[in-house]
Formats: C-alpha cells, structure tokens, sequence
C-alpha cells in the first residue's frame, strides 16, 4: 500500500485503534512481549505517516522501548495507551488542517456498516455459509472507498444474486416481493435500480465517449444495510 493512498491513511487511524484495544485487553488475553512484537510491527508500517505529524518522530519510537518505559507493567500499557491516543489526536488534527480528506481518513465506515460486518461474523448457521458474504461485503467496501466504482456495484449486484437460498427462493426478485412491506421498498430499490446501473456498467461495449459512475450513482448503503439486517434477522 502506497504512502499517498487514502487507504494507507485510513488503515493508520484503524489499526492505532485496534493496537490501543489490544494493549486494553492485555491483562487477560496477551503477554507484553506480544505488546512490544504488535507495537514495532505498527510503528514500522506507519513510520512515514508519524513523520508526516512531527518531523522529530523518533520521539513516538521511544515510547515503545520497554528501557524507556515505566517497570510496572500496568503503569507501562496505560502509558502506552496514552501516547498512542495523543498520537491520534495529533494525526487527526494535522489531517483536518491540511485539509486531506478527513470524511475519509476520520469517519469513514464503509459501504457496508462496519457493525453490520460483525453481526455477520456472528451469525453461526449449519444451513447456509457466509464467509462468501462477508468477503463481497469487506471487498465492496475497499473498492468504494478507493473510488472503483465500477467495482462497488458489480459486488452490490453479487451480493444480491448471492443470497436468496437465505430467504428460500432462488433469485433476488422473488425475495423482494416475498418480504413484509416494512422493507420491500428498500428491497425493490435494490433490484430494480442497482441491478440495472450495474448492468449499464458491466455489459455496455467500448463507445465513443463514456460517462463513468460516480460515488452517488452506485451508493446503495442503505437499502444494502436493510437487506443484510434482515439476513441476520432470519439466521439467528
């Protein structure tokens, strides 16, 4: 992942987040020598990004070294923890007065729900396997967010044609007919406009002059996210 890619910048803020809870949890789950191995693994992947934040980064090196570190270990995480979230507040910050796309390095998450993600994750079921699912969901959510439009809504359109054994019919138009109408609206939505846009995008031959899809164009989030609480619905 390239130093100018919005990814790399997003993956920084999610992954300090995710070291901080690793540190959080550690009195019950993790040894501090797998503390020190997780923090030098993020401190060599995100060197570039702290030197972006204060040219003397070697100061944000220094608080992972165990020598340069308080002797009581509880003392040591909360420590760490502290530094790491300052460091977040100053990278956020930095961010915002550059004005380098804070939607997407501060609150982006993602086409599909971040939570709905997990929800997922969760649902054990002996009929239906949806690690498939979840994969198109984590993939859609990496092609928007990196403007791969094309790709969004060809994945929206899997997504749907992937899932109707869930509801007990085969194809997507029978599930949005069959639902109660709390949610058919949002149902038929997807059938009847994304389907088509995507459609429009994967079977139209080279012209020429083209007009790509924008982020507008292929966003549908929200009736997605209502589709996919209802699968969670029913496999629970």
């Amino acid at each position: 992942m390239k130093k100018n890619d919005p990814m790399y910048e997003y993956s920084f803020v999610e992954d300090t987040t995710r070291l901080i809870d690793l540190i959080n949890k550690s009195a019950s789950t993790i040894s501090d020598k797998k503390i020190k191995a997780e923090a030098k693994s993020w401190l060599q992947g995100y060197y570039d990004i702290l030197e972006i934040i204060d040219n003397e980064s070697q100061g944000y090196k220094a608080f992972l070294s165990l020598s340069n570190s308080v002797t009581n270990i509880r003392l040591k995480r909360s420590e760490w923890m502290r530094k790491l979230r300052v460091i977040l507040k100053e990278y956020n910050s930095h961010s915002l007065q550059n004005k380098k796309s804070p939607r997407k390095i501060i609150k982006y998450d993602g086409f599909v729900d971040s939570h709905r993600i997990k929800q997922l994750k969760a649902v054990s079921s002996e009929s239906f396997d949806l690690s498939r699912l979840i994969k198109m969901c984590e993939e859609l959510n990496d092609s928007f967010f990196r403007e791969n439009y094309i790709a969004s809504i060809s994945l929206v359109r899997a997504i749907i044609d992937h899932t109707p054994p869930v509801f007990g019919f085969k194809t997507f138009t029978e599930v949005a007919n069959s639902v109660e109408k709390s949610i058919k609206d949002s149902l038929l939505h997807l059938e009847n406009s994304s389907r088509k846009i995507a459609d429009a995008h994967l079977h139209i031959q080279i012209r020429k002059k083209e007009i790509l899809p924008t982020a507008t164009q292929v966003n549908f989030a929200q009736s997605l996210d209502v589709f996919l609480g209802e699968i969670i619905r029913r496999l629970k």
